[in-house]
């Protein structure tokens, strides 16, 4: 295998614990709008928001309901967060030192969906930008996950063929199967949003684990 190209959200950025940490930074600036604790704040954005998978808006404005009755301030909360969200993002234990030793030895890519500004911004604040030879994120892009043009793409800019590559993703649906279709290896990054993928080349715990992976399935090819 000559390239690697993962996933960022909830494959190298924790994902909750990024948004636990954003809106416990944002509860002060709204504290005497939002009639709530900031503990009761969190909890209810957290439990809306679907582990990212729902829209923040809504989100926001399901948890101004549940809190307060209504959603007077849902729009100034969502428009804050547009505004700050990913300067403050927090990479998964071990996630720097692995990608060290694998930046030694495979190019690597990234593939995301997302808002550019906000992407870029966990991408730099946790400072891994330069493990990478490759960032596609899809709104810079014009196509997001599951279309396979972006994997593609993340593929020619690396010089990589497809059956050199693996990708690494938390979603079985949107980073696992296209990059499978296209030739790819597969990781998957257990978490309990999804139910175990039936097609896949290897399963890991966290990022840490990642390198055994590989090389069981390097081996596998070579055998």
């Amino acid at each position: 295998m000559s390239s690697l190209l993962f996933d960022l959200d909830e494959t190298l950025i924790d994902r909750e614990e990024t948004m636990r940490l954003f809106l416990t930074n944002q509860y002060p600036r709204f504290k005497e709008s939002i009639k709530a604790t900031k503990d009761e704040f969190v909890r209810s954005v957290l439990h809306h928001q679907k582990n990212g998978y729902e829209n923040k808006h809504t989100a926001y404005q399901l948890a101004c309901v549940e809190l307060f009755g209504c959603e007077q301030i849902a729009d100034e909360l969502f428009n804050d967060f547009k505004d700050k969200y990913g300067f403050e993002a927090v990479l998964f234990d071990g996630a720097k030192e692995t990608l060290d030793d694998l930046f030694q030895k495979y190019s690597l890519g990234i593939v995301t969906n997302g808002r550019a500004r906000c992407q870029n911004a966990k991408i730099d604040f946790v400072g891994i930008r330069h493990f990478f030879k490759a960032i596609k994120i899809s709104e810079e892009f014009g196509s997001k996950k599951p279309e396979p043009s972006i994997f593609e793409a993340c593929l020619n800019e690396l010089g990589s063929l497809a059956n050199s590559c693996i990708c690494i993703g938390d979603n079985p649906d949107n980073d696992l199967q296209p990059a499978r279709e296209l030739g790819m290896k597969v990781i998957w990054v257990r978490n309990t949003n999804f139910s175990t993928p039936k097609e896949v080349d290897g399963i890991i715990d966290s990022i840490s684990d990642i390198q055994e992976a590989i090389q069981r399935i390097e081996t596998l090819k070579n055998a």
